[in-house]
C-alpha cells in the first residue's frame, strides 16, 4: 500500500503510511500533518493486535464527524473454507467464480441481521480473493508470449514454467498498480 496523501491547501499535507510492526510488538502509522497550525509531523504507535480496531475507530469517527453514517467495516474471518452455508444459503469458490445456492423450497430467505453481515462478509473475502486469481485467457496470451524465450531444457523439467512464469507476473502487475493507483 502506498500512502494516502491529502492536501487540502498549498503548504498542508495529511499523509497516512502503511503500517509496520517493531520488534516490540508496537505497530506504527505515519501520521503526518505539516503546515496549519499543527506540529510539522507526528507519528503513532499502537500495539499491533489493536491495529484493526483503532483504524476501524478511525474510520468510523471521521465518518460521522463529516455528518455521514458510519462505514460498514467487515471483520475479515480467518481460514475461511472454500465453500460454507449461512441461513440456509450456500456460497462456494471455485477459481474466479463465486456459487450461491439456495435448497429446494421458497425462492427467497429470512436472514436476521447477524447472518446477513456473515454472509456479506463471505462474499466480500471471496470477491478479493478471486479478484487476486489472473483471467485464465490473460495469462495463456502471457504464457503463449513468453514461452520462446524460456531455456528448452528448463521447459522439459518444468513444462507448466511459463504459465507460472505468466501468473505471478499479472499478480506483480496487478499489486503494484493497487500499490501506485
Amino acid at each position: 500500500m502506498s500512502d494516502y496523501i491529502y492536501n487540502p491547501r498549498p503548504g498542508e499535507e495529511l499523509r497516512v503510511g502503511p503500517w509496520s510492526e517493531g520488534e516490540d510488538g508496537l505497530a506504527s502509522a505515519v501520521l503526518k500533518l505539516n503546515g496549519g497550525t499543527f506540529a510539522p509531523s507526528a507519528s503513532v504507535r499502537v500495539l499491533a493486535a489493536d491495529v484493526p480496531a483503532v483504524a476501524r475507530r478511525i474510520a468510523v469517527a471521521m465518518h460521522e464527524t463529516a455528518g455521514l453514517p458510519a462505514p460498514l467495516i467487515l471483520e475479515w474471518p480467518a481460514g475461511l473454507q472454500d465453500a460454507v452455508t449461512i441461513g440456509g444459503i450456500s456460497v462456494a469458490r471455485e477459481g474466479r467464480d463465486i456459487l450461491i445456492g439456495l435448497p429446494p423450497g421458497p425462492s427467497t430467505r429470512h436472514l436476521d441481521p447477524a447472518e446477513a453481515r456473515d454472509l456479506a462478509t463471505v462474499l466480500a473475502v471471496y470477491a478479493v480473493e478471486a479478484e487476486a486469481i489472473p483471467d485464465p485467457a490473460v495469462v495463456d496470451e502471457l504464457a503463449t508470449a513468453i514461452a520462446p524465450v524460456i531455456p528448452v531444457a528448463y521447459m522439459s523439467v518444468n513444462p507448466d514454467a511459463a504459465m507460472a512464469i505468466a501468473r505471478a507476473v499479472l499478480r506483480w502487475f496487478k499489486q503494484r498498480g493497487a500499490d501506485h493507483g
